[in-house]
């Protein structure tokens, strides 16, 4: 740090870092020149929190144009990370549209009570709330969603005067279609913990500062109704870019036009970042204002917006839901039975928390291309494994309703997980089937017919292997796809064969052709030069005594040829002193004579 300022010198270009490590705010005004210009024209905020290493700079990037640092860590490194401040910086060509970033997390209890000062800080000045979690993390009391939404639902309910509304938008990552994710369901669960959690709030407001404080709020403030009129819940669903790009593309274009263009998002023009979720707060002011905010958040005692109840007493209230659901809200939970749901709910998370590691090993192994040998077995025995932690963990409460719900709900959560794993799992042995059958179909020795079947009992019995013991987990489909791909192939490769033979047949047609068309030019010149009348030939040659000139004469077809040559005689030392004649006569001239007739 230079000058009491908390920018990084390593912050990426038109990136400002207004809080650093140390809870320390950007002293200068403005934060960026182009405040000078916009003047009193409010911003539009847009804040972004999430788990480390789970993308958040990356999506902030894709939809607003900025630039953002993004990190190429692993996320099982995650333990590493602490809280680093926030982060800001202007959309792309948009002077207005300020775009806030809580970088990092966890880090111990220091990193936690900055990331919670962050977070009040972004949620008071942010229009729009991106809260970026993981799907496996729905529903968990202990998990980042819950801190998230517990955060900002107690930062309301402790604001003074009128309550200005805030869009919260909870982007779901990795909620794949085979998972069953559901947008409409986990804003309505999202709207329900919020409403318990504003009576919470209100319930320990009121016994912190007594009914005659005189900074109480009133109870209409406080009522559910004011949360609902405060507060805006929405989620948005991304599926895993390693899964499928184009559709996690293609869900960060929607989530696009919902913040800017209102496509979709029942906010009319403007999209959700539009004027009815605006602070008011101006651009040239909105610094000063930031620091003076920034200074209250960190005068109040550190873990004073933490869990106004205890943990035992939350767990009592969605119990006592629970029971109301059933038909037995009338009667009064014992203490055994709250002890029970406290130990339960414990061990429920810790399950998933332990399972979390291994499945993420087993997923890795999976996007690498690697097929798991057995999966089927190895499925069955992690299930047994936190199953049998679970039971064991909660053998104190052995019959009772809770524990049964909660290791029912541990099998189905786990099976869910593995189940995904198993559909990626197919995905690799159809690859590797098909790869099977075009190796296969390309030998002219081995017949398509018998490359198909091998393939496809490949597939059955890798992925019967696969299949979990005692699930209902199903690859009919999967192998219905890759006998059509098969089958689609096979197809192809028969009407290429079928053309090479024809263009082969079409060939032999022109060679014989051509063949036939040589034989009737043969037979044409043939009558023309040697089958007339009088069309003779005739060859003559003669080598003068003890000379070394040969001559010759040939008369074929109509035509004459004449050849003179020097070609010295090599057997006429052969032949005795006189040579082989001293003139012409029968044995030295020799005369062929032929006449077509």
């Amino acid at each position: 740090m230079s000058n009491g300022t908390a920018q990084s010198a390593s912050a990426p270009a038109g990136v400002l870092q207004i809080i650093d490590e140390h809870g320390v705010m950007l002293e200068r005004t403005p934060w960026f020149p182009s405040e000078l210009d916009v003047g009193a024209e409010c911003y539009r905020v847009v804040g972004c929190i999430g788990s480390p290493l789970s993308g958040k700079s990356s999506l902030l990037n894709d939809i607003f144009g900025t630039r953002f640092a993004v990190s190429h860590a692993r996320a099982t490194e995650r333990r590493r990370w602490k809280t680093r401040g926030v982060s800001a910086a202007l959309a792309a060509n948009q002077e207005t549209l300020l775009v806030l970033e809580i970088d990092g997390g966890d880090g111990g209890a220091t990193g936690q009570q900055l990331q919670e000062r962050c977070l009040r800080y972004v949620s008071s000045v942010s229009d729009v709330v991106l809260c970026n979690v993981w799907y496996h993390d729905l529903g968990r009391y202990d998990a980042d969603p819950q801190w998230y939404l517990s955060t900002i639902v107690r930062e309301l309910a402790h604001a003074e005067g009128p309550l200005l509304r805030t869009c919260v938008v909870f982007v779901v990552r990795d909620a794949d279609a085979d998972t069953g994710a559901d947008a409409d369901t986990t804003e309505s669960t999202a709207s329900l913990i919020a409403e318990s959690l504003w009576l919470d709030a209100e319930e320990h407001w009121q016994r912190e500062i007594g009914d005659g404080a005189a900074s109480a709020p009133t109870a209409a403030s406080h009522s559910v109704e004011a949360l609902r009129a405060a507060l805006e819940l929405r989620v948005a669903l991304l599926p895993s870019p390693r899964t499928s790009r184009s559709a996690y593309d293609a869900a960060v274009q929607r989530l696009r036009r919902d913040l800017l263009d209102g496509s979709g998002s029942g906010s009319g023009d403007g999209g959700l970042l539009s004027s009815q979720y605006s602070k008011g707060l101006p651009a040239d002011g909105f610094g000063a204002f930031s620091r003076r905010l920034w200074e209250g958040i960190r005068a109040q005692p550190a873990g004073a917006m933490r869990a106004a109840k205890p943990l035992a007493m939350r767990v009592a209230t969605a119990a006592a839901a629970a029971a109301a659901d059933e038909g037995a809200a009338g009667e009064a939970l014992t203490p055994e039975a709250l002890a029970a749901a406290y130990h339960c709910d414990a061990a429920f998370s810790e399950a998933l928390r332990n399972s979390a590691e291994e499945l993420g090993e087993l997923a890795s192994q999976l996007d690498e291309g690697e097929k798991i040998s057995g999966f089927g077995r190895r499925a069955e025995e992690l299930l047994q494994k936190y199953l049998s932690g679970f039971e064991s963990a909660t053998e104190a409460y052995a019959g009772t309703e809770v524990r049964e719900r909660k290791l029912a709900e541990l099998e189905t959560v786990l099976d869910a997980s593995l189940q995904s794993l198993f559909l990626k799992q197919l995905q690799i042995v159809r690859e590797n089937a098909l790869q099977h059958f075009k190796t296969a179909s390309s030998s002219e020795e081995i017949p398509g017919d018998f490359a198909f079947y091998t393939a496809d009992a490949l597939f059955q019995r890798e992925a019967e292997e696969s299949v979990r013991p005692g699930s209902d987990w199903s690859y009919a489909n999967e192998r219905s796809d890759l006998q059509q791909t098969m089958a689609e192939i096979s197809a192809r490769r028969k009407q290429l064969i079928h053309v090479q033979i024809q263009a082969a047949e079409q060939q032999r047609q022109a060679m014989q052709y051509m063949q036939l068309q040589q034989a009737q030019l043969q037979a044409v010149q043939q009558q023309q030069y040697g089958g007339a009348l009088g069309n003779w030939n005739i060859g003559l040659a003669y080598r003068p005594p003890d000379t070394n000139v040969n001559m010759s004469l040939l008369h074929q077809q109509g035509r004459t040829q004449v050849q003179l040559s020097m070609v010295p005689d090599e057997q006429a030392g052969l032949l005795g002193p006189n040579g082989f004649t001293s003139g012409v006569g029968p044995g030295n001239l020799g005369v062929s004579f032929n006449i077509n007739i």
